[in-house]
């Protein structure tokens, strides 16, 4: 939803569509440029605490894949590390999608980790 000089989404988040929030919308519109079926969650809010930048779910040939991709602009090593693991012990995924999900592909776009497969790697496996 666009209001007056910010972007917001549902849970109350506010942007002002700053680096962070058009590098999210940069990589959002390159993941619905692979013209698959897939639905996106943009910063949603769950009950372990994380709001990854995106949450997702992509279908091809038969098969799907989910994923939780987070845009580093000023995050730390420290910090995203912290998410990862986070991610690998903790999926609360099934509470978005309204079913279980195994755990997520986690992806990272600014930065390099070595649980999380690089943005344009991801990219590339669909194409």
């Amino acid at each position: 939803m666009k209001g007056k000089g910010f972007y917001a989404v549902k849970g109350g988040y506010r942007g002002e569509f700053k680096e962070h929030d058009r590098v999210i919308t940069d990589c959002i519109a390159k993941l619905i440029l692979l013209r698959l079926p897939i639905t996106i969650y943009r910063e949603h809010s769950l009950s372990n605490g994380l709001r990854p930048d995106v949450i997702g779910l992509i279908k091809k040939n038969g098969k799907a894949i989910n994923f939780v991709l987070e845009c580093c602009i000023n995050e730390t090593d420290n910090f995203l590390n912290q998410k990862a693991t986070a991610w690998l012990y903790n999926n609360p995924l099934g509470e978005v999608f309204g079913f279980p999900v195994p755990t997520p592909t986690l992806v990272v776009h600014g930065k390099s980790h070595p649980e999380m497969m690089d943005f344009n790697t991801f990219l590339e496996v669909f194409k």
